[in-house]
């Protein structure tokens, strides 16, 4: 009985998994360690490939691209339907690849209510009407970035073609 009452009162907040506060930027944030086959630089070229494949001009949205340190910055959009209209919001990606393993974090959201011109922090927007709605709508986008970058970093890259 205890089992299921727990497993009914968590099962609804595994489904609305949202970014959590970072407590040291003070920033809604994705971030994962993963494990992934290959060096630093294999890595490093598969996520500069997934930025291509996943953005309209992966040249217009990498802000960083340092070989050196494989690391990756970019800053994207997503297109979201909120309250009849879309709206734009704005983020940042940063990819750090090490040996056998990538660190990506996906923070800085800022709605663009398009009509009024007027840009809002997801940090600004917490709690206002309709935010749960949005949060959660950003975040079926954000959890589709990520399974695909998480399918792109697991690819075995072969030169026998």
């Amino acid at each position: 009985m205890k089992a299921t009452f727990t497993l009914l009162f968590i099962f609804p907040f595994i489904l609305s998994a949202q970014p959590s506060l970072n407590t040291e930027s003070g920033l809604y944030t994705y971030q994962e360690v993963v494990e992934a086959p290959g060096s630093a630089h294999e890595l490093y070229s598969k996520a500069r490939e997934w930025f291509v494949n996943s953005y309209r001009d992966a040249n217009a949205v990498l802000q960083l691209e340092d070989p050196d340190q494989s690391k990756l910055i970019g800053k994207g959009v997503i297109n979201v339907v909120h309250t009849m209209e879309g709206r734009d919001v704005f983020h940042t990606v940063t990819i750090e690849a090490k040996e056998g393993r990538y660190r990506y974090t996906i923070d800085h959201f800022v709605i663009d209510w398009i009509t009024d011109g007027r840009h809002t922090t997801f940090e600004e927007y917490e709690g206002k009407p309709g935010s749960k709605k949005m949060f959660t709508r950003v975040d079926e986008k954000v959890q589709n970035l990520i399974t695909t970058l998480k399918a792109q970093m697991s690819t075995t890259t072969s030169s026998d073609w």
